[in-house]
C-alpha cells in the first residue's frame, strides 16, 4: 500500500494537470505531507502546488493540523501557489513551536509578496512575539518602503518589546534602505544588546548615509568582535575620506582587534593613500593584523602595495604568506614582473609563492610565462613551466606540451610532463 502511494505521488502533478487534480488534494496532504519519506513530502508539495488554486482552501486548514511536517508543508505549497488568501493563515502560523514551520511560513509570506505587507505591519503588533518576529523579517525581505514606520516604531520601543523582534526590525530597515531609519539605527548601534549593536552595523553600511560614518567608526573599538567586523563592513559601504581616516586611526591603536578589523575596513575602502600605513602594519607583531594589512594591500590595487607584498610574502605565519598571494594576484599586470624576477633569487619557498600568485590572477600573464619558459634560464623555467600548468588553461597546456615532448633540459622536460599528468591531459 506505501509502495503504491509512493507511485502515485511520482504520478500525481501530471495527473493534476491532467485531470484537475481535486481528488488528489486530501490524500497529498494527509499521506503525502506527512509520510517519513522527504522525498514523498516535496514530491506531494509539488502535486499540491500543480493543482494550484483548488487546493487552497485545504492546504490552509492543514495549517492547523497536529502533524508539524504537514503544517511546514502546507506552508510551502502556499507559498508557491502565490495567493494573498492565505495570508493571515500563514502569520498565524509563524507563531507555531516548530522553527521549521515558523520558517516556511514566513518564506511563503515573502513569496506572495507586497499584498502581505498591510497585514504583517498589523502583525507587528499581535500578542506573540514569534508572530511579530517573523512579520519584522518578513517585511525586510519583501522590501516595501510602506513598512518603515512600523519597524522604526518596534526598534524604538526599548525593553517593552522583546528583543529578538528589534533585532528583526533592525536589519529589515536596512534591507528597505530608506533615510528615516538612520536616526533610529545611529541610536540602536549604541544598545548594551551586541546584537542589536551588530544588526545597526550591518543595516548603518546598507543605508551608506556619511552623516553615519563618526558612530560607525567608533565602534572599530567595540567590546564585542562581530560589532567590530560589521562596522568595518559599514565604513567600507559608506565609504569617503572620512571613514578612511577614522579608519587610519584605528589602525595605530594599542590593541590588536581594532588594529585588524582597522585594516579590514581600509581594503573594503580601497583608498591607496592607505598603502604606507598598511604597509607598517605588515611588521606586526599579531599574525591577525598582518593577513589583514595583506589583503588590504592587494584591495587598493596601488602599484605602491607591490614590494611590500613580495616582502610579506616572507611572512613567518603561512596565513599572511597566503593573503599576499591573493593580493599579489588581485593587482595583475602591475604585479608581473616583480614576481617573475623572484624566480631566480634562490629562494625556493618565494618563487613558490610567487608562481600561485602569478597562476590565480585572472587572466593569468601566460605570454610572460611563456617567455620565461622559453627563454629564461635555469631555475626560472621551472618556476614558470609549473606556474603554468596551475592556470590550468588550454594555452599553458599546449606550451607545456612543447616542452613535454622537445625540451632538451631534462628536468623541464619531467616537470612538463609531470604537470600534464596531473592535470589530466595527454602530450
Amino acid at each position: 500500500m506505501a509502495e503504491d502511494f509512493e507511485v502515485s505521488v511520482r504520478d500525481a502533478a501530471t495527473k493534476a494537470l491532467a485531470w484537475g487534480g481535486e481528488a488528489f488534494i486530501e490524500p497529498l496532504i494527509e499521506e503525502g505531507l506527512s509520510h517519513a519519506d522527504q522525498d514523498v513530502r516535496r514530491r506531494s508539495v509539488r502535486a499540491l502546488v500543480a493543482i494550484g488554486y483548488p487546493a487552497i482552501p485545504a492546504l490552509i486548514d492543514a495549517l492547523g493540523n497536529s502533524n508539524a511536517s504537514v503544517r511546514e508543508g502546507a506552508a510551502i505549497a502556499l507559498g508557491e501557489i502565490g495567493s494573498p488568501i492565505a495570508t493571515r493563515s500563514l502569520i498565524a502560523t509563524m507563531g507555531a513551536a516548530e522553527e521549521d514551520v515558523r520558517i516556511a511560513a514566513r518564506e511563503a509570506l515573502v513569496k506572495i509578496g507586497r499584498p502581505t505587507v498591510p497585514l504583517l505591519v498589523k502583525a507587528l503588533e499581535d500578542s506573540s512575539y514569534l508572530i511579530r518576529w517573523g512579520a519584522a523579517e518578513a517585511l525586510g525581505d519583501i522590501g516595501d518602503p510602506s513598512a518603515v514606520s512600523a519597524l522604526i516604531a518596534r526598534l524604538k520601543m526599548g525593553k517593552q518589546e522583546n528583543r529578538l523582534v528589534r533585532i528583526a526590525a533592525a536589519y529589515a530597515l536596512g534591507k528597505l534602505g530608506r533615510r528615516e531609519a538612520l536616526e533610529p539605527l545611529m541610536g540602536a548601534i549604541e544598545e548594551p544588546d551586541k546584537d542589536l549593536r551588530e544588526a545597526a552595523a550591518v543595516s548603518l553600511g546598507l543605508l551608506k548615509d556619511p552623516r553615519a560614518v563618526e558612530v560607525v567608526a567608533r565602534h572599530l573599538y567595540d567590546p564585542e568582535e562581530a560589532v567590530q567586523e560589521q562596522a568595518a563592513e559599514a565604513l567600507g559601504r559608506i565609504g569617503g575620506s572620512r571613514a578612511v581616516e577614522l579608519a587610519l586611526q584605528a589602525l595605530s591603536h594599542t590593541h590588536p582587534k581594532p588594529r585588524e578589523y582597522a585594516a579590514l575596513a581600509l581594503g573594503r575602502l580601497g583608498d591607496p593613500r592607505a598603502v604606507p600605513a598598511l604597509a607598517a602594519r605588515l611588521q606586526d607583531a599579531e599574525p591577525s593584523v598582518r593577513r589583514r594589512a595583506a589583503w588590504a594591500l592587494g584591495e587598493t590595487r596601488s602599484p605602491e602595495a607591490v614590494p611590500f607584498l613580495l616582502r610579506a610574502l616572507k611572512d613567518s605565519d603561512w596565513r599572511v604568506a597566503y593573503a599576499a598571494i591573493d593580493g599579489l594576484a588581485r593587482m595583475g599586470s602591475m604585479a608581473v614582473e616583480p614576481l617573475l624576477r623572484t624566480f631566480q633569487g634562490g629562494d625556493v619557498l618565494l618563487a613558490s609563492y610567487a608562481r600561485k600568485a602569478l597562476a590565480k590572477m585572472s587572466p593569468p600573464p601566460l605570454e610572460a610565462l611563456r617567455k620565461v619558459v622559453e627563454e629564461g634560464e635555469g631555475e626560472a623555467r621551472l618556476f614558470a613551466a609549473l606556474a603554468l600548468s596551475e592556470t590550468g588553461s588550454d594555452e599553458a597546456v599546449e606550451i607545456l606540451r612543447r616542452l613535454a615532448r622537445a625540451e632538451q633540459d631534462a628536468r623541464l622536460r619531467w616537470v612538463a610532463q609531470r604537470a600534464l599528468y596531473r592535470m589530466g591531459r595527454g602530450w
